[in-house]
């Protein structure tokens, strides 16, 4: 039985260079003129802060900083500090939790802080179909899909349902059991049912990007014997972890989270 998890962020492939968020170490300490200077030279929106700022105000939401953990979540502007510290400047998205100011409730959101000549396929507004017309998909619930506005005040950004994450943790590669595997191929076998009717009409126009390469990797990912290996053979002290769910229907194993229990189901890969 492993120690109490804690919330983790993936910073790419499957879970290499975990970035703990209850110890990420000192903020980059740089003034304002030089982290214009690095956020311009990877691409990053040089105003994502103040833009990010203004897409809150104006669809009623403000930013939450301090965790249920305790943890202090860094600004737009600091994520990308920390991004660009640790040689990460590919990431195209800041992952974040803000809250309803009316409600008070919190989401989980999504904000695009690279030109969308950068992004991958259709990016968030692909996303956003997926979620948005696949309802029995096993991912946080879509609240709102924001665009970007035409004179760039507004960043484009994903409004989701906030799944707990002060107790739970992506998986490592060497945390991946007979279990976790089980329930991620059952998942996918699931998703392979998927009638294509369900599916938006620009997923046939753009097949490289679509759901039909997602079940390509799925089929590759049940049939490749090297891969059911590596999903196999691990040790099986984790096998309390039985619930998965997909934060973007990418059904790549990486993607795969596994809660604690039946109330507490844990947000992965959040950082593209």
């Amino acid at each position: 039985m492993r120690e109490k998890p804690r919330f983790r962020i993936g910073a790419g492939g499957i879970g290499q260079e975990v970035i703990d968020l209850t110890d990420t170490g000192p903020v980059p300490q740089k003034s304002s003129e030089e982290l214009r200077e690095l956020r311009s030279k990877e691409e990053f929106f040089p105003d994502a802060q103040e833009r990010f700022e203004n897409t809150l105000e104006e669809h009623g939401y403000e930013p939450v900083r301090e965790l249920e953990n305790g943890y202090q979540y860094p600004t737009l502007d600091e994520w990308v500090a920390l991004k660009i510290e640790r040689g990460e400047g590919w990431a195209r998205a800041y992952p974040t939790f803000i809250r309803g100011k009316e409600t008070g409730e919190m989401y989980f959101a999504k904000v695009r802080i690279k030109p969308k000549e950068r992004q991958i396929g259709r990016g968030f507004a692909g996303e956003a179909d997926v979620l948005d017309n696949m309802k029995g998909l096993p991912a946080p619930r879509l609240i709102e899909y924001i665009p970007e506005d035409e004179h760039g005040k507004r960043l484009e950004m994903l409004v989701l349902e906030a799944i707990k994450f002060s107790e739970g943790s992506v998986l490592m590669p060497q945390e991946w059991t007979p279990a976790t595997a089980q329930n991620a191929v059952r998942t996918m076998k699931e998703m392979e049912k998927t009638s294509p009717d369900a599916l938006p009409e620009h997923f046939f126009e753009e097949p490289s990007e679509t759901f039909t390469s997602l079940l390509e990797r799925t089929r590759y990912a049940q049939n490749n014997p090297s891969m059911q290996t590596v999903l196999e053979a691990v040790a099986r002290q984790y096998e309390e972890y039985k619930q998965q769910v997909f934060v973007h229907g990418d059904m790549w194993p990486k993607n795969v989270i596994v809660g604690l229990d039946n109330e507490t189901i844990v947000v992965g890969d959040l950082c593209e």
